[in-house]
Formats: C-alpha cells, structure tokens, sequence
C-alpha cells in the first residue's frame, strides 16, 4: 500500500466526522437566533409570571398565543409558498414584489386585528389596545424578514435579527423592573420597541423591499400562488392550531384567563424546542424545495433525516432541564401562589405534545417543499375536530390540565398520518 493511498483511507474513513461537524455548524447558526429569542421570552415570562397576578399573567400568555398563531397564518398565506417558489429558477423580481407586497397589507391586518382582540377581552385600556396592535404588526415584518433571510441562504442575517430582539427586550424589561413599573402595558411597550428594532436590524436591502419596491408589485400575481399552495396550507394551519392550542381557547373562554396561567407557565419551559422547530423549518424548507427541483430528491430526504435528529436532540435537551428544575427548584421559578404539581402536570403533557411534533415537523417540511400543500391540509383538519372535542370534554371532566390530553391525541393522529403521506409520495416518485 503507498502512501498515497493509505492517506485517502484515512481521510474516506473518518470523513463522517467532518459532514457531523458541517451539519452541526449549520444547525447551530440556525439555532442561535431562536434560542437567543426563545431565551429572553422565557425569562421575560418568569418575569411577567412575577410582577403580574394571576388572570393578567394569563392574559398575556393568551395574547401571546394569538401573536403565535398569526406567525402560523403568516408561514401559510406567504412564508411556506415564499421559500419555495424563491428557490426555483425561473424566480422573478416581479414576483418578489407580490410577495412583500403581501406581507405588508398582511402585516398591517393583523396589527388591526390584534388591537380589535385586546379591545374585544378589555385588556386595559386604549394604550394597551394600540400597542398590541401596534406589536402585532411588527412582530409580522419581523417574522417575514427572518424567513427572506433563510430564503436566499443568508443565516447569520436571522441571526442579527433576533439577537437584537432579544437583547433590546431583555434590556427593556430590565429597566421597567428595576423601576418597579413593570405592568401590562410597559411590558407590550417593550416588546413593540424591540419587535420594530429587530425589522431595523434586517438590512436595507430588506428595508427597501419591503417598504418600497413593495408598493411596485401586483397582488394578481398572488391568484396563483393562493390557487396551488396557499389556501391548503391556510387550511392546515386552522386545522393544526385547534390540534396544538385548541385547550387554550377553550380553558381561557370558559374558565378564564387565570385558569389557563399554570398551563402557560408550564409550556415556557418547552417553548425552546418549537421555537427551534420553526427556525429549522425555515433553514431546510427552501433547501429541500432547491434539491427537489433539481431532481435531487435523496438530498431533501437526507436533509429531513438530520433536521430530525437535530430537533429531537433539543428536544431531549429541553425536558432534561425542565425535569432538574421542577425536581430541585420549583420555587425558583413559581411564585407561591402557583401550585407546582398542577404546573409540572401540565409541563409532563407538554413534553409529549412537543416531542410528538418535533418528531413529525421534518416530515412536514419536506412535504411542503415538495408542494403538497392539499396533502398535508387533509390530516390536520381530523386531528383539529378530535382534539377539540377531546379538550373540551376533558376540560368539563377533569379540569384545564387534562385538556391537554385532546392536543396529545391529535399530535398522535398528525404523526401517524404523515409518515404514510410520506412512504406515499416517496413511492410514486
């Protein structure tokens, strides 16, 4: 053997180790924006947990689940179909503007819409109702530039974008606790500032498309994109909120706000594992649609397989830490008003909710990059009937904890069906 040869043995021996560390390098860019972000919404929520009573923590919490969902709709009605279509080749600069275009007029309607909920559930007065709406809309021009960064392959943008939300947040609540005024609506000032802070932080380049080249598309050009990806996909979305959040409705609307706060305290510790599924979502989606449509179809397969192992790592990682604190330290984190059995129920219900889905969520992904939008949509609109009605009988049986098992059972029904869309499409390839 020369040594030439016992070289390139060597190399094509430990050559695993250098594709681990090239998709552990990917991953961790990826996930170093919504740590940092999942990071100071986690202590700006043991925050709020502190400073505020009970039914006005709950409110928060139930507004910030609404805030959630319009991210949904946002990934339904121009995200999903923007990472995809951006990536094809015959992509167009008109077609772009449609899609700032959209998200504009999208952006601004949510803004309307948070501020007529806020009125609508009398959380404070007209300042609170106009800085919600106000953060609503900038929380969505926010959202849409961390998905324009993914799109054209620019990760450590998404990066910037919501570590300076994440700092400028922190800093804020900082201040107004060192102030002794941290109150409803000195914290949604915060949020609005670092929200608006974070859309500076995107870039001019961004800034320009969004805010002035926007105004030079056509929504026309939106017909097509509504006809073949995006009314499925808003469908989805209904139909996955009421699978994921349906008790959240159901526990606030009928036992009220402070029912549902030990429920929400418990999910802030798993909130780091969907904030890196979303933000895997949006680094692999526009990758796999790439490697599909050049014919590519093993690499977007290889792509799910690791983005899978990549969430169920933090997702393992996330439960590991929330078990040593509610096993150690429960009154570190809970106030004394809080009761810790309830909570760490709620946390255990949440931890199979999350680790379902971040089973799934790879799957549902590729799907997506392969525009099966109409696919994807039929599955959750049963997991979104089941879960209600199961959450709400179990609300009225067993109380608002148990109505987290409806979300258990159709994460379960998701999971199975889209591993059989999944072998499906594969097959007809």
């Amino acid at each position: 053997m020369t040594e030439s040869t016992g070289g390139a043995e060597v190399l094509a021996r430990y050559s695993w180790i250098r594709q681990v560390a090239a998709i552990g390098g990917r991953y961790s860019i990826a996930t170093l924006g919504p740590l940092s972000v999942s990071g100071a919404n986690f202590v700006a929520s043991l925050a709020l947990l502190r400073a505020l009573p009970k039914a006005e923590f709950g409110l928060v919490a139930f507004l910030l689940v609404v805030i959630g969902f319009c991210f949904s709709l946002s990934n339904a009605l121009i995200v999903a179909p923007y990472s995809v279509v951006a990536n094809r080749p015959a992509f167009s600069a008109e077609e772009a503007q449609t899609f700032f275009k959209a998200n504009l007029l999208f952006s601004l309607s949510v803004g309307v819409v948070c501020a007529g909920i806020s009125y609508g559930i009398h959380a404070g007065g007209t300042t609170t109702t106009l800085l919600f709406g106000v953060f609503g809309c900038f929380a969505m021009l926010r959202w849409f530039a961390r998905a324009h960064a993914y799109s054209v392959h620019a990760p450590l943008r998404v990066v910037a974008v919501d570590v300076a939300y994440a700092i400028l947040m922190l800093s804020g609540l900082a201040t107004t606790w060192l102030l002794h005024n941290l109150t409803l609506e000195t914290a949604l000032t915060v949020y609005t500032f670092a929200a608006a802070a974070a859309v500076g932080a995107s870039g001019i380049s961004y800034l320009k498309m969004q805010f002035i080249e926007a105004f030079a598309g056509s929504l026309r050009g939106y017909a097509y994109i509504w006809r073949d990806q995006s009314r499925w996909t808003l469908l989805g979305v209904a139909s996955t909120e009421a699978t994921l959040n349906a008790h959240a409705y159901l526990v606030t609307l009928i036992a009220g706000p402070a029912a549902f706060a030990p429920l929400a305290a418990a999910a802030l510790f798993l909130k780091p594992v969907s904030m890196c599924s979303i933000s895997l979502t949006q680094l692999e989606r526009p990758a796999m649609a790439r490697a599909i449509a050049e014919g590519h179809v093993d690499e977007a397969v290889l792509r799910s397989r690791h983005f899978r192992w990549a969430i169920m790592l933090v997702w393992t990682g996330t439960v590991s830490v929330a078990a040593f604190v509610f096993l150690w330290f429960p009154t570190l984190i809970l106030p004394a008003h809080y009761d810790p059995t309830t909570v760490m129920a709620a946390a255990a219900l949440w931890a199979c909710i999350e680790g379902i889905q971040s089973w799934v969520v790879p799957d549902a992904a590729l799907l997506q990059a392969a525009d099966r939008f109409r696919m994807l949509a039929t599955v959750t609109i049963l997991s979104g009937v089941v879960t209600i009605v199961v959450a709400f009988l179990l609300l009225i049986a067993a109380g608002p904890v148990a109505s987290l098992g409806g979300a258990v059972l159709g994460q379960i029904i998701v999971a199975q069906r889209f591993t059989a869309f999944k072998r499906s499409w594969r097959s007809g390839l």
